[in-house]
């Protein structure tokens, strides 16, 4: 004997549970880490097979839902040996994209050979490792993929998956209109029980006489006004005079008034020093000699 099989299992279905035991070991099942659906998604990205049941049933429904959503489809194959790499190629590259709210990421149904790509370990960490949330929209009501453990929503159909992904147009509309009705009704109930209150200011001494109050204010106004130009012309005044105090004083202590008087100023040519005595001059020294007008 070479191998021993469980009788009537197959060697699949072997490797299946023993891919499952390891990745529940791992955490990639745990609902701790499974992510809420946006409520209002604008963008909704799809892989799933071009040409398959699968993104027909999911645009009717959303174009019936919400009318509103853009669907961008992502063409990836969804059976067959290179399966699994294609799948995990569109995840990556709608989560580098980075407009996708959501990702819905299955097939329509089959048997469970034709599910197989939905099982691979690659698909499995690909949809867990998502940046957008991921619904798992494998095509078979019975049995889980693996693929179904590790998104954050699992849809038994494509069709049920787009219904998952957004909210009823009609189920809005009719939401609105309930917040509508009770934004109204608090309204009147609030303006009915503070009418009492609205009553007693109206008829209340300061509103009556604003007008009152108002005319005496302005007249405080009117006087402060005149206060302010007043002290403002006396105190202008003194400091004008200063200025012409010290104005005078200055004049009278200027070289130039001594000047004007018939006196002179001399200075040595070279470096503009003041000659105060003959005696330091020696002859043929150049000098500048300054008189009230001209030098």
């Amino acid at each position: 004997v070479s191998q021993l099989f469980q009788s009537g299992v197959g060697q699949q279905q072997l490797a299946f549970e023993a891919l499952k035991q390891r990745l529940t070991e791992e955490g990639l099942f745990d609902e701790e880490v499974k992510r809420p659906l946006p409520e209002f998604p604008q963008t909704i990205g799809v892989v799933t097979s071009r040409t398959g049941a699968a993104v027909r049933d999911i645009l009717n429904v959303l174009r019936r839902r919400a009318p509103w959503v853009r669907v961008v489809l992502r063409p990836a194959l969804v059976q067959g040996f290179d399966a699994p790499d294609d799948i995990v190629q569109g995840i990556e590259e709608l989560n580098a994209w980075g407009q996708a709210d959501m990702l819905i990421v299955g097939r329509g149904g089959g048997s469970a050979e034709d599910l197989v790509a939905f099982n691979a370990e690659a698909v499995v960490r690909a949809v867990r490792d998502s940046a957008a949330p991921v619904i798992s929209a494998v095509g078979h009501e019975v049995d889980y993929s693996l693929s179904d453990l590790a998104a954050d929503c699992r849809a038994p159909t494509p069709s049920a998956a787009a219904e998952l992904a957004v909210p009823d147009a009609d189920d809005l509309r009719e939401w609105v209109g309930r917040l509508t009705l009770r934004a109204r009704d608090s309204i009147y109930r609030l303006l009915e029980e503070n009418e009492g209150i609205l009553a007693h200011y109206l008829d209340s001494y300061s509103l009556r006489h604003v007008e009152d109050l108002v005319f005496r204010h302005d007249q405080q106004v009117d006087e402060l006004q005149k206060d302010l130009f007043v002290n403002f012309r006396r105190a202008f005044g003194g400091k004008l005079e200063a200025y012409r105090r010290l104005s005078g004083q200055l004049g009278s202590l200027s070289p130039l008034s001594v000047l004007e008087r018939g006196f002179s100023v001399t200075q040595r040519l070279d470096d503009g020093r003041l000659v105060q005595d003959a005696g330091t001059l020696d002859p043929g020294d150049r000098v500048k000699v300054r008189f009230a007008k001209g030098e």
